[in-house]
C-alpha cells in the first residue's frame, strides 16, 4: 500500500485559465475564418458549450458571426398564426375567423357577442374550445395597435 504525502493547498493549480486561454487562441482563428461551432468543435474536440462561452468574450471584430443565445420561444403561438421551421407564419384558416372577429367588433357587437355567434357557427380556439370573451378580447387587442385597445364595458 502505497502512502501519498497529504495534499496542502498550495499544492493545486488554477489551470483552468490557461486551459481556457489556450482553447480561445485554436478556437479564435478558427472563428475568424467562418467555421460554426460545431465545426470547431468536430475538428478541436472541444465541448460545443465551452466554445461558446469562451467565444461569447471575443471583440466582434474577432468573432462576426457570434450572436448571442436567442431566448426560446415559449407558450402557444397567437390565434392566426402558425409556427413553421421556426418562424411565425398565418395561418389562412384563423385569418378568415379574425377577419369575423373584427367585422362584427367594428359594427358595434361586444366581446361576448361575437364568442356566441363565433361558437354558433362552430369555430373553435387554437385549443379546440369554444370561443370566450377573453379569447376574443385577446384577439382584437392584438389586432390593433397598441394605442388603439378596445374598451368594453359588460
Amino acid at each position: 500500500m502505497t502512502l501519498y504525502p497529504p495534499l496542502h493547498f498550495v499544492d493545486f493549480i488554477d489551470v483552468s485559465t490557461i486551459f481556457d486561454a489556450a482553447i480561445l487562441k485554436k478556437a479564435a482563428h478558427f472563428r475568424q475564418n467562418g467555421h460554426s461551432l460545431t465545426e470547431i468543435s468536430q475538428l478541436t474536440g472541444i465541448p460545443k458549450t465551452s466554445l461558446h462561452r469562451l467565444l461569447a468574450h471575443l471583440p466582434k471584430a474577432m468573432n462576426p458571426t457570434f450572436s448571442a443565445p436567442k431566448k426560446q420561444l415559449n407558450g402557444s403561438t397567437p390565434y392566426g398564426y402558425a409556427r413553421l421551421k421556426g418562424i411565425s407564419v398565418e395561418d389562412p384558416k384563423e385569418q378568415k375567423v379574425i377577419q369575423i372577429i373584427l367585422t362584427h367588433w367594428q359594427s358595434g357587437a361586444g366581446f361576448k357577442a361575437i364568442a356566441e355567434t363565433l361558437n354558433r357557427q362552430k369555430h373553435v380556439t387554437k385549443m379546440n374550445k369554444p370561443w370566450t370573451y377573453f379569447a376574443i378580447r385577446s384577439v382584437i387587442n392584438r389586432c390593433l395597435s397598441k394605442t388603439k385597445k378596445p374598451k368594453e364595458t359588460s
